[in-house]
């Protein structure tokens, strides 16, 4: 469920970008593959992580592209 809200709030957001600035979903954590945690100290630090994971990825797919001078 989270991965399918979070997804959702991503895609909202990046519509109200240019559209040539518009970025693609990241693809999700090797995490969610697994089991997710039931306790709640584990969902927190498994939320933490997940929003730091979605951060840094969102981060680096709004890096423009580096174009190196023709040589």
């Amino acid at each position: 469920m989270f991965e399918l809200a979070w997804q959702e709030e991503y895609l909202k957001g990046e519509e109200g970008r240019p559209q040539g600035e518009q970025r693609p979903l990241p693809r999700p954590p090797p995490e969610m593959r697994q089991a997710l945690p039931t306790d709640p100290q584990a969902i927190s630090a498994f939320n933490d992580s997940m929003a730091a994971y979605y951060h840094q990825v969102a981060c680096l797919l709004a890096k423009p592209s580096v174009h190196l001078p023709a040589h």
